[in-house]
Protein backbone atom coordinates (compact mmCIF):
# COMPACT_ATOMS: atom_id res chain seq x y z
CA UNK A 1 0.00 0.00 0.00
CA UNK A 2 1.31 3.36 -0.73
CA UNK A 3 1.65 5.51 1.72
CA UNK A 4 0.38 9.30 1.56
CA UNK A 5 2.21 11.89 2.59
CA UNK A 6 0.54 14.89 4.54
CA UNK A 7 -0.57 17.95 3.44
CA UNK A 8 2.33 20.15 4.01
CA UNK A 9 1.60 24.54 3.71
CA UNK A 10 3.40 26.37 1.74
CA UNK A 11 6.32 27.93 2.94
CA UNK A 12 5.66 32.10 3.08
CA UNK A 13 5.83 35.16 5.25
CA UNK A 14 3.20 37.12 4.94
CA UNK A 15 5.03 39.95 7.48
CA UNK A 16 8.25 39.71 4.92
CA UNK A 17 6.36 40.22 1.21
CA UNK A 18 4.29 42.99 2.94
CA UNK A 19 7.45 44.65 4.24
CA UNK A 20 8.84 44.41 0.93
CA UNK A 21 6.01 45.76 -1.06
CA UNK A 22 5.43 48.45 1.42
CA UNK A 23 8.84 49.79 1.81
CA UNK A 24 8.70 49.74 -2.20
CA UNK A 25 5.49 52.08 -1.77
CA UNK A 26 7.18 54.42 1.30
CA UNK A 27 10.75 55.15 0.01
CA UNK A 28 10.23 53.58 -3.93
CA UNK A 29 13.31 53.05 -5.80
CA UNK A 30 15.59 52.67 -2.66
CA UNK A 31 13.78 49.85 -1.64
CA UNK A 32 13.39 48.34 -4.54
CA UNK A 33 16.80 48.51 -5.70
CA UNK A 34 18.00 46.72 -2.49
CA UNK A 35 15.43 44.22 -2.80
CA UNK A 36 16.25 43.77 -6.83
CA UNK A 37 20.14 43.57 -5.57
CA UNK A 38 19.41 40.37 -3.36
CA UNK A 39 18.15 38.85 -6.74
CA UNK A 40 14.67 38.81 -5.66
CA UNK A 41 11.64 38.58 -8.73
CA UNK A 42 7.79 38.96 -8.23
CA UNK A 43 7.74 35.23 -9.12
CA UNK A 44 9.62 34.66 -5.63
CA UNK A 45 6.33 36.39 -3.75
CA UNK A 46 3.42 33.77 -2.75
CA UNK A 47 0.49 36.13 -2.57
CA UNK A 48 -0.53 37.01 -5.72
CA UNK A 49 -1.49 40.44 -5.32
CA UNK A 50 1.98 41.38 -3.52
CA UNK A 51 3.38 39.30 -6.64
CA UNK A 52 1.96 41.78 -8.51
CA UNK A 53 2.47 45.33 -6.74
CA UNK A 54 6.57 44.06 -6.65
CA UNK A 55 5.52 43.56 -10.44
CA UNK A 56 4.35 46.60 -11.09
CA UNK A 57 6.96 48.81 -9.28
CA UNK A 58 9.62 46.63 -11.56
CA UNK A 59 8.08 47.57 -14.53
CA UNK A 60 7.51 51.40 -13.51
CA UNK A 61 11.40 51.34 -12.33
CA UNK A 62 12.73 49.83 -15.42
CA UNK A 63 11.07 52.67 -17.62
CA UNK A 64 12.41 55.38 -15.52
CA UNK A 65 9.13 56.10 -13.77
CA UNK A 66 8.56 57.66 -10.35
CA UNK A 67 7.36 54.68 -7.82
CA UNK A 68 4.39 55.41 -5.90
CA UNK A 69 1.11 54.92 -5.06
CA UNK A 70 -0.38 56.78 -7.64
CA UNK A 71 1.88 55.27 -10.39
CA UNK A 72 1.92 51.88 -8.83
CA UNK A 73 -2.70 51.95 -9.10
CA UNK A 74 -1.54 53.17 -12.66
CA UNK A 75 0.43 50.30 -13.34
CA UNK A 76 -1.60 47.59 -12.14
CA UNK A 77 -4.35 48.89 -14.42
CA UNK A 78 -2.65 47.54 -16.88
CA UNK A 79 -1.04 44.25 -15.61
CA UNK A 80 -4.06 43.42 -13.03
CA UNK A 81 -7.18 43.58 -15.44
CA UNK A 82 -8.89 41.38 -12.83
CA UNK A 83 -8.64 44.59 -10.05
CA UNK A 84 -7.27 41.77 -7.37
CA UNK A 85 -5.18 44.41 -5.71
CA UNK A 86 -7.73 47.52 -4.67
CA UNK A 87 -6.78 50.61 -3.51
CA UNK A 88 -7.60 49.43 0.06
CA UNK A 89 -5.27 46.80 0.01
CA UNK A 90 -2.43 48.85 -2.03
CA UNK A 91 -2.91 51.69 0.99
CA UNK A 92 -2.68 49.25 4.00
CA UNK A 93 0.65 47.85 2.93
CA UNK A 94 2.38 50.96 4.62
CA UNK A 95 1.03 50.16 7.75
CA UNK A 96 2.87 49.12 10.62
CA UNK A 97 6.05 49.46 7.84
CA UNK A 98 9.30 50.39 10.30
CA UNK A 99 11.24 53.29 9.43
CA UNK A 100 14.79 51.74 9.29
CA UNK A 101 13.24 48.55 7.15
CA UNK A 102 16.03 46.04 6.25
CA UNK A 103 14.93 45.41 3.20
CA UNK A 104 17.82 43.15 2.44
CA UNK A 105 16.89 40.59 5.21
CA UNK A 106 12.91 40.82 4.14
CA UNK A 107 13.69 40.31 0.44
CA UNK A 108 15.69 37.05 1.21
CA UNK A 109 13.59 35.50 3.56
CA UNK A 110 10.61 35.79 0.44
CA UNK A 111 12.68 34.30 -1.71
CA UNK A 112 14.15 31.24 0.55
CA UNK A 113 10.83 30.76 1.17
CA UNK A 114 10.04 30.35 -2.84
CA UNK A 115 12.86 27.87 -3.19
CA UNK A 116 11.31 25.74 -0.17
CA UNK A 117 8.17 25.74 -1.92
CA UNK A 118 9.84 24.73 -5.38
CA UNK A 119 11.77 22.09 -3.50
CA UNK A 120 8.58 20.34 -1.71
CA UNK A 121 6.90 20.88 -5.07
CA UNK A 122 9.82 19.05 -7.02
CA UNK A 123 9.49 16.51 -4.05
CA UNK A 124 6.20 15.78 -4.36
CA UNK A 125 6.35 15.06 -8.28
CA UNK A 126 8.75 12.64 -7.53
CA UNK A 127 6.76 10.96 -5.56
CA UNK A 128 3.98 10.51 -7.74
CA UNK A 129 6.53 9.13 -10.19
CA UNK A 130 7.40 6.62 -8.05
CA UNK A 131 4.28 5.95 -6.27
CA UNK A 132 2.34 6.21 -9.56
CA UNK A 133 5.24 4.02 -11.67
CA UNK A 134 3.51 6.59 -14.90
CA UNK A 135 5.23 9.57 -14.24
CA UNK A 136 9.18 10.44 -15.23
CA UNK A 137 11.27 9.71 -11.97
CA UNK A 138 14.57 10.70 -14.06
CA UNK A 139 12.90 14.68 -14.90
CA UNK A 140 11.40 15.03 -11.09
CA UNK A 141 14.80 13.56 -9.60
CA UNK A 142 16.28 16.15 -11.93
CA UNK A 143 13.67 18.72 -11.11
CA UNK A 144 15.09 18.35 -7.00
CA UNK A 145 18.23 19.15 -7.62
CA UNK A 146 17.29 22.47 -10.05
CA UNK A 147 15.99 24.02 -6.83
CA UNK A 148 18.93 25.22 -5.60
CA UNK A 149 17.92 28.72 -4.16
Amino acid sequence: MAQTLGVVPAAHNTEAERAVCGAVLLTGTEALASALNTGLDFKHFYDERLRLVFKAAHSLALRDKAIDFLTIRGELAAIDPDGKVDAVFLSGLTDGVPAQLNIRAYAEAVQADHWKRRRREAVANAHVAIDGGNGDFEAAFQAILETEG
